[in-house]
């Protein structure tokens, strides 16, 4: 898994309490720092991005937790490993409901 990929899927743990914002918030600050109008395209794009990145950690981090089962030495990486997973899935779990929602055709005011 590479560093960037990583640190782009930590930016969930930054991007995911902006959803929980009113809607009167004028802008979102991403997890690269860049201000953009809540109810923007930007916006829209940039969650996109963020659930593609963690799509590709999760999957990572799935092949790598797997491929340490069992190996000699491996079990307390294996188990920060997972650990981080839960946190980023915990992270996460707003992003994936709009996700859901989007792919529903369903609304959800941030």
């Amino acid at each position: 898994m590479k560093r960037h990929q990583i640190a782009r899927a930590a930016a969930c743990a930054l991007f995911i309490p902006l959803l929980g914002l009113p809607a009167c918030t004028p802008y979102v600050v991403t997890g690269d720092g860049e201000r953009i109008r809540a109810n923007s395209a930007a916006f829209r794009e940039y969650a996109e991005q963020v659930f593609r990145v963690h799509n590709e950690v999760t999957t990572s981090m799935a092949y790598a937790i797997d491929e340490l089962e069992g190996a000699d030495g491996t079990d307390e990486y294996r188990e920060r490993l997972i650990a981080a997973d839960d946190r980023m899935m915990q992270a996460c779990a707003t992003l994936d409901e709009l996700a859901l929602a989007r792919r529903d055709g369903r609304k959800i005011r941030l």
